[in-house]
C-alpha cells in the first residue's frame, strides 16, 4: 500500500487553493487549458522507472525556496512532494509554485507539476510541466543529495541544492524542508537573492505567455489540479 499522508494531501490542496487567490492578486496566468487526465489520483501514469522509497522518502514533504540567483527574478517558491494514491506501485509526484518578476518588474505567479522523478548517479531530476500535461514543459530541476540535518527530535530539516531551469536559463537555488504540520502561509517566505553566475538575459516567466481569463492559464490549471487532489 502506498504510504501517502492524507494530512499532507490536504495541505497540498490548501496550498493549491491559496495559489488560486494569489494568482488573481498578482495577475499571473499560464495560457494553457486544463486537461482531463486519467490514471492515479494526481493525473499522471506510472513512470517506466520507479525511484526506490528509501531514496524517495528524503524528498517527501514541503520545501520553501531559501536562496536563488538574483538574475532568476524569483521572489519565492514552494514545493509539495508526495507519493501517489490508489495505484499498484507508488511513485513520486509534486506541485511547484513560483512567484517571479517579469522584465517590467511586475510580480507574476505560475504553477507546475513535478514529473517524472528520475534518480541516477546520486542526482534526482524531474520536469516542470503544465499541470495535467505530459508534453508542455515549463522548466526542469536537477537536485543534489539532501543534507543530513534530520534528527529524531527535529525531523523534516533537509536542505536540497537545485539546478533550476526556467525556460532555457538555469540557476542555482536552495530549498529547505519545513515541518509537515505547518499551516499554509498567506505569503510564502521571500528567498535570499544571491550573486548571479548566470548572466544571460532570463526568459520571461511562463505566466507572461498568458491569457488572463479564468478559462485558461494557472487559474484553470490549479482549479483542475485542486479537483484531482481532492478526489
Amino acid at each position: 500500500m502506498p504510504h501517502v499522508s492524507s494530512a499532507r494531501r490536504v495541505r497540498r490542496l490548501q496550498l493549491a487553493a491559496g495559489l488560486i487567490a494569489a494568482a488573481g492578486a498578482v495577475g499571473g496566468f499560464v495560457a494553457v487549458s486544463a486537461q482531463a487526465t486519467t490514471g492515479n489520483a494526481d493525473g499522471y501514469p506510472e513512470p517506466k522507472v520507479l525511484v526506490k522509497t528509501d531514496i524517495g522518502d528524503r524528498y517527501i514533504g514541503r520545501f520553501y525556496l531559501k536562496e536563488i540567483e538574483r538574475s532568476a527574478r524569483v521572489e519565492s517558491a514552494a514545493l509539495d512532494v508526495d507519493y501517489t494514491e490508489s495505484v499498484e506501485h507508488e511513485f513520486l509526484v509534486g506541485d511547484a509554485y513560483f512567484y517571479q518578476y517579469n522584465r517590467a518588474g511586475k510580480l507574476t505567479s505560475w504553477t507546475a507539476a513535478m514529473y517524472p522523478w528520475v534518480y541516477e548517479n546520486g542526482l534526482m531530476s524531474l520536469n516542470l510541466l503544465v499541470p495535467g500535461s505530459l508534453t508542455q514543459h515549463l522548466g526542469r530541476m536537477v537536485i543534489s543529495k539532501p543534507t543530513n540535518l534530520d534528527t529524531p527530535e527535529h525531523p523534516n530539516q533537509e536542505h536540497i541544492a537545485v539546478a533550476l531551469t526556467i525556460g532555457s536559463s538555469t540557476y542555482k537555488a536552495v530549498f529547505e524542508q519545513v515541518e509537515d504540520d505547518n499551516p499554509t502561509p498567506a505569503d510564502l517566505p521571500k528567498a535570499k537573492q544571491t550573486p548571479s553566475q548566470n548572466t544571460t538575459e532570463p526568459a520571461e516567466p511562463p505566466s507572461e505567455a498568458a491569457e488572463t481569463s479564468e478559462g485558461t492559464g494557472v487559474y484553470a490549471s490549479v482549479v483542475h489540479y485542486a479537483t484531482t487532489l481532492g478526489r
